[in-house]
């Protein structure tokens, strides 16, 4: 029976979600309607190639010099100064300070890079579409992409629910 809830849960959650790519190009992906009220956590992951003459590869939140190692990833800001964080998957237009985590046993926590180049953030729907972009001055070198996931947080009281339905079937 705990099979049974854990896997209606699991379809609950999957039939909620919904998945894109973000291109590195200068048109912006909009996301479905996000419910008014509804804590969703976005989640995005990979690297795309950005072959201009000072960086090769960027994630969300981090890149990767021409010429470096592949363990030399920093934050490349315009002119050096934020916040114009070059290369950056921006939502609304916005720069995000990305949840990352050293490994994964570490917690989340923002403005952190990740070796797996997984990202997330947290948002409140407000019955409106999130518009996600990715920040570069120039576009026609670039290719691939970011995978964004944008899953709804249950909240408390149906995680309590489930927990208090599992209990009554499982005494049955």
């Amino acid at each position: 029976m705990k099979k049974f809830l854990f896997l209606t849960y699991l379809l609950f959650l999957y039939s909620q979600a919904f998945a894109f790519t973000v291109s590195p190009n200068d048109t912006p992906v909009d996301s479905s309607l996000l419910t008014d009220g509804q804590e969703y956590r976005i989640t995005v992951e990979g690297i795309w190639d950005c072959s201009n003459d000072n960086v090769t590869f960027a994630d969300a939140e981090w890149c990767v010099p021409y010429d470096e190692t592949p363990d030399e990833w920093y934050e490349y800001h315009v002119n050096n100064e934020p916040p114009d964080d070059m290369f950056d998957l921006m939502i609304d237009d916005q720069f995000i300070d990305w949840y990352g985590r050293a490994n994964e046993q570490s917690p989340w926590t923002p403005h952190t890079f990740s070796p797996d180049h997984i990202y997330i953030y947290d948002v409140i729907g407000n019955n409106l579409p999130i518009k996600f972009k990715i920040y570069d001055s120039f576009y026609g070198d670039n290719t691939g992409g970011l995978t964004v996931t944008i899953n709804p947080v249950p909240e408390p009281a149906t995680l309590l629910l489930l927990g208090l339905g599992g209990l009554i079937l499982r005494k049955k």
